[in-house]
């Protein structure tokens, strides 16, 4: 190439021929070397920031995905161990069919306690109950913003408190 007379032309294939050699040639080299499973890591999290040298949230997600470490408190527990230790709380469990009667008498508790409530704030509390935000539940019941709820359910607890130190559990 370097031999070539001025003004000769130079003879390029055309870019599907070239490109057609380099998708095999790159196959070929992610085969050989193994890289399949970072290629397969890196299509889920792509980010330029992998490559950096300052550290990101994006980044530090994408290594807790990958060292699979999500959460810092994780506990591996054997089953097989703690049946055998004798001292293991599996053995301290309790069978649900034991405590029957006393959810029976918890749930009737409840009961009586709600039917003290004016029917908005059972909205509210059966609202807050279903899983809505304070937020959702001043939407829903026309209040101007969530903090008339908070202090409706704060009313609630409180007068829950009340009404269990006069009736007991």
């Amino acid at each position: 190439m370097f031999f070539l007379r001025p003004y000769q032309q130079i003879v390029f294939p055309p870019r599907e021929q070239v490109e057609e050699l380099f998708s095999k040639i790159v196959e070929w080299a992610i085969k050989k070397e193994n890289w399949e499973p970072m290629m397969q890591a890196l299509h889920e999290m792509p980010c330029e920031e992998d490559f950096e040298p300052y550290d990101t949230y994006v980044r530090r997600d994408f290594l807790r995905k990958w060292y699979h470490s999500r959460s810092k408190q994780v506990q591996t527990v054997s089953l097989e161990e703690c049946l055998e230790n004798p001292n293991s709380e599996i053995h301290a469990l309790s069978n649900p069919a034991d405590n029957f009667v006393e959810q029976v008498e918890e749930d009737d508790f409840c009961e009586h306690f709600k039917a003290t409530l004016t029917p908005k704030d059972m909205k509210i509390l059966k609202l807050r109950s279903d899983g809505y935000s304070y937020k959702e539940i001043a939407e829903k019941l026309g209040y101007k913003n969530h903090s008339g709820v908070i202090k409706r359910m704060e009313a609630i607890k409180k007068r829950f408190i009340e009404y269990e130190n006069k009736m007991g559990p």
